[in-house]
């Protein structure tokens, strides 16, 4: 789908794909084009589906075709930022920074801005760190709103650095938040990362998350990856299965462990990504109205484990409905891909 930095003022990826081709399960190459909103034409269902509905079970995309923007017309653009060496304290004071922010009637009606933040874990081999990041779009050529940048550097309160600067938009996107710090450990790993629909993140939130990593910080042979990102603002503009689509906030936590550095760091990793799961799907921003993204790695039988990606049972069974039309003898298939409703034996 395209979760992107920029959600809130542009939507998703999907969005903005104006067509594709792709090679069906009759051997036929089809090109799609997006319908008209509102209006079913040829292959909207097509179209619908693999926008959404995970290309690999509908054939073999060959092409897309995308809009996109032009850095003329936000002549505002403007990333900020700040970091800061871990502390329980300072991680806490800017994730409840990030929580009055986003709550304010002022910032969920104003599409302009996406607020988001990653902790890290990387020591011995680096340092630790929580890194808050804001991109300012600058929407309609409304001018740079200073606020929320301002804020975070009285939150921060000399405990890390701070800077903002006017720059492009392609630019932000190619070259400041392309994280130039791990995103990735090369160990194995426990992954999970939801998406809520709630307004609020909630007055427990901070507390939760900065209590659950500090749990990690002292564990030795087990690395962290935390993100918290804002979503909501625009409407979705085009048809397609993509669930939550009103998504507000997502929530990362994906905890690797070095059995080489600690022989107990599996048992270890996997302890504290549950603990900090257990307490974090209680809290008012997940408890309900909550789904798995694509980061999350556990059960792949689609079967079983649909309704945490699909949201409800119309979305799926239209999918299936559509697989059942276009690819009967599910020829394009892995455990995780949308299957038909009759199956078929394998031998056929």
């Amino acid at each position: 789908g395209g979760y992107g930095r920029l959600l809130r003022s542009f939507g998703v990826l999907a969005e903005h794909v104006t067509a594709f081709d792709i090679v069906l399960a009759d051997g036929g190459l089809r090109h799609v084009v997006r319908p008209v909103k509102g209006q079913q034409q040829g292959d909207a269902d097509i179209y619908w589906a693999v926008l959404g509905g995970g290309a690999g079970s509908w054939g073999i995309v060959t092409e897309y075709t995308l809009e996109v923007g032009r850095d003329a017309d936000y002549p505002h653009s403007t990333y900020y930022h700040c970091v800061a060496p871990y502390g329980k304290q300072v991680l806490q004071d800017m994730l409840s920074t990030v929580n009055v922010l986003t709550k304010d009637p002022a910032w969920l009606g104003n599409h302009n801005e996406a607020l988001w933040m990653t902790i890290l874990k990387a020591a011995p081999f680096q340092t630790n760190i929580v890194h808050f990041e804001g991109v300012w779009v600058g929407l309609d050529n409304t001018p740079f709103d200073d606020s929320s940048y301002s804020a975070m550097v009285a939150a921060v309160a000399g405990r890390g650095g701070c800077s903002a600067v006017a720059v492009p938009l392609s630019l932000i996107m190619s070259q400041f938040t392309i994280y130039k710090l791990p995103r990735e450990f090369p160990f194995p790993y426990f992954k999970r990362s939801q998406v809520s629909t709630q307004r609020e993140l909630g007055d427990g939130f901070a507390a939760a998350v900065a209590e659950k990593v500090d749990s990690v910080m002292a564990v030795p042979g087990v690395f962290l990856v935390s993100q918290i990102a804002t979503g909501g603002g625009v409407g979705r503009s085009v048809d397609i299965s993509l669930p939550m689509a009103n998504g507000m906030y997502s929530l990362g936590f994906d905890v690797f462990y070095s059995e080489q550095l600690s022989l107990t760091a599996k048992a270890d990793a996997s302890s504290v990504h549950s603990a900090a799961w257990e307490a974090f799907m209680q809290l008012p921003a997940f408890i309900e109205d909550s789904r798995f993204v694509w980061s999350t790695f556990g059960d792949l039988k689609i079967e079983d484990v649909w309704q945490h990606y699909y949201e409800t049972t119309q979305r799926y069974n239209r999918l299936r409905a559509i697989k059942s039309q276009i690819d009967p003898f599910n020829l394009f298939r892995t455990s995780f891909t949308i299957p038909p409703f009759m199956k078929w034996p394998r031998s056929l």
